[in-house]
């Protein structure tokens, strides 16, 4: 294809060449020899419209062959498609009509029939094809329209001695371009109409008129059409730009988040965009051409109408002219909801006009409600609430930071945060801030600050980052509380036990004293009650023995309560000794330290079933079974103690 176009190209430029300058190439004979003209000096030579239509043909045959065609190279083979019909049809028409100048340009070669029929055919091809590659509508005229006035005009141009000023004719050629949907068809139309016009002057009959006259005329026929030209594509492009301002508009009002309403000096509805129906439930044709106080509710439906009067009257605005004014409204299903409502006025032929911006902000109060209740909630704290920027201003000061720190939320909004942080515990400061700034947050920290006059206070702080919509932290969130009360109760409970410990040591230092000084004179009554019965017992009876043997029992028993006594006093303050126990272990262990006791008491322990390891403080274990055995012994009053 691009060789195709490459040879048609060189071949008519070089033809068309040839007459330009008068001169030959050496391709006249190159591929074929004009028989029917043996007289010409050049024979075999094609005409000079034939050589020019061959070369605006391969001209478009090389842009059309591209892939992606732009909006330029469209227009450039469109308007070469035009040249070459308008150069066939002109020499098919002048054959037809017997107008020779159409078709023989006053040289040594011709046009013929069949090339003129055949250029106009390909002319009319690259249109087609030209146009059937765009998108958009071509024309909103027949195509042939623009066709036939082309070869009237040129007709008419090469018809008539070069002294008159027939150019001026293509000016309607130019006026179809409005017509045309493409914005460079104007300059199409002037392009074709100037090449016209310059070839048909070589075309033109030789008159008795001086040169200059008539290149004058061909040069102010063409300035004409191209003044024409201009005109129509300011005109279009005017037009172009207010068509796609009133788009623009059109779409900013479809897909506007607010309602836009427009009314006229009546109070009818003339425009309810898609938001108004979002908002207040109707559709358009629903309200438009109703009167707009249906959208209203009592009192203000009724009093609108006189409201609108009373500004047309007086130009007295209350509220028309303001914006953000805070109303109610009614929707479809007759509720009342409050609206943001800017309304403005404007003229135009038919009167005065009126447009509103309304937005639902439903939502918007209802959030009010919810920062105003928790503002009151924060602001009636006990706690402390300090709000800082990162990069520490301080942004909010509750009643109870004043109390608690001793500082005015005005002084405190001048001050950094870190103003009531001691020096000692700047590091935990930043520590904490750290951990804000990567999202965490810190609970129930302990530390001191610092309050009026300097005076350090014990606090618990929680400190939460605050974050934007997009989840990023831009704020800082602190909430102090006074535990001044709980560390002097703290500190209080310590000095107790401390002093409780005390008491202990002391009670164990008497209990072992104690115990020591009491079973001394126990052992020596035991003793000396041993020696009496060895050295004597022969001489007190069985009587005196029993009564010695009493005395020595006696004393054991009194030695073992000091030693229970002593062991008691340290148990409640002895650590537990956790650990897995087996019970079997610990009753044999019980039955072997009461085997006397359980003789003379005529009494035996029996397990019927084997007891289980537990987890347990063994001691105390231990001594809660040894209690419950030493008394099942003591206080059985049956005659088979098992």
């Amino acid at each position: 294809a691009v060789a195709c176009g490459a040879i048609v190209l060189a071949i008519g430029a070089l033809s068309l060449l040839q007459h330009v300058v008068g001169a030959g190439f050496g391709i006249d004979q190159a591929f074929w020899i004009n028989t029917h003209s043996p007289g010409s000096p050049y024979p075999g030579r094609i005409s000079p419209g034939t050589s020019l239509a061959l070369a605006c043909t391969g001209v478009a045959l090389l842009l059309m062959i591209r892939r992606a065609p732009t909006a330029r190279s469209a227009a450039a083979v469109e308007l070469l498609g035009f040249v070459v019909f308008a150069l066939g049809g002109g020499g098919a028409a002048g054959y037809l009509l017997h107008v020779e100048i159409a078709y023989d340009w006053g040289t040594y070669s011709r046009m013929s029939p069949h090339t003129a029929a055949s250029l106009a055919l390909i002319g009319g091809g690259i249109l087609a094809l030209t146009w059937r590659r765009q998108d958009q509508e071509v024309a909103a005229i027949p195509l042939w329209v623009p066709a036939v006035l082309c070869f009237a005009v040129l007709l008419l141009d090469i018809s008539t001695p070069r002294g008159l000023a027939t150019a001026i004719a293509y000016i309607p050629l130019v006026f179809c371009s409005l017509w045309f949907a493409r914005p460079y068809a104007p300059f199409v139309f002037a392009t074709v109409a100037t090449i016209l016009a310059s070839l048909a002057i070589f075309a033109k009959a030789d008159v008795d008129v001086a040169p200059w006259v008539v290149m004058t005329n061909r040069a102010l026929a063409i300035g004409a059409i191209w003044a024409v030209a201009f005109l129509i594509h300011w005109r279009r492009q005017s037009e172009a730009a207010l068509l796609q301002t009133k788009v623009r508009l059109k779409a900013v009002v479809t897909h506007t988040v607010d309602g836009l309403i427009t009314i006229d000096a009546t109070g009818k509805v003339e425009s309810f965009n898609p938001a108004c129906e979002r908002i207040f439930g109707y559709d358009a044709a629903e309200v438009v051409g109703r009167n707009i106080d249906v959208l209203m509710p009592e009192p203000h439906r009724s009093r609108h109408g006189g409201y609108l009067r009373r500004y047309l009257e007086t130009g007295e605005a209350r509220i028309i002219g303001t914006a953000g004014r805070e109303l109610v409204a009614q929707r479809k299903d007759g509720t009342i909801f409050p609206i943001d409502l800017s309304i403005g006025a404007f003229e135009l032929e038919d009167g005065r006009h009126f447009s509103g911006i309304v937005r639902d902000i439903t939502a918007r109060k209802e959030a009010e409600k919810a920062n105003a209740l928790l503002a009151s909630i924060v602001e009636s704290s006990g706690d402390a609430f300090v709000g800082q920027t990162l990069d520490g201003a301080i942004i909010y000061w509750n009643a109870a930071a004043e109390r608690l720190f001793g500082f005015s939320a005005e002084h405190a909004a001048r001050q950094r945060a870190d103003f009531i942080v001691p020096a000692d515990c700047a590091d935990d400061e930043r520590m904490i801030l750290a951990k804000v700034r990567a999202g965490e947050t810190v609970e129930n920290f302990e530390t001191e600050t610092l309050c009026c006059h300097g005076v350090r206070r014990h606090v618990s702080l929680t400190v939460s980052p605050i974050k934007d919509a997009k989840g990023a932290v831009v704020a800082v969130s602190k909430v102090a509380r006074d535990i001044a009360d709980r560390k002097d109760a703290e500190s209080e409970l310590l000095r107790h036990a401390m002093a409780l410990e005390r008491s202990n040591r002391d009670l164990d230092d008497f209990a072992y004293i104690a115990s020591h000084d009491l079973k001394e004179p126990l052992r020596g009554l035991s003793n000396n009650a041993k020696f009496l019965r060895d050295d004597h017992g022969d001489k007190l009876g069985p009587d005196g023995l029993r009564r010695i043997d009493r005395i020595r029992y006696l004393a054991v028993r009194m030695e073992q309560l000091i030693d229970d006594l002593l062991y008691f006093s340290r148990l409640g303050r002895q650590d537990l000794a956790v650990r897995r126990t087996d019970l079997n272990a610990v009753v044999a262990e019980i039955a072997a330290d009461l085997e006397a006791a359980s003789s003379r008491n005529r009494a035996s322990l029996c397990v019927p079933h084997a007891l289980p390891e537990i987890v347990c403080d063994k001691p105390r274990v231990t001594e809660a079974f040894r209690n419950l055995i030493t008394n099942a012994i003591k206080y059985n009053d049956s005659s088979n103690k098992i």
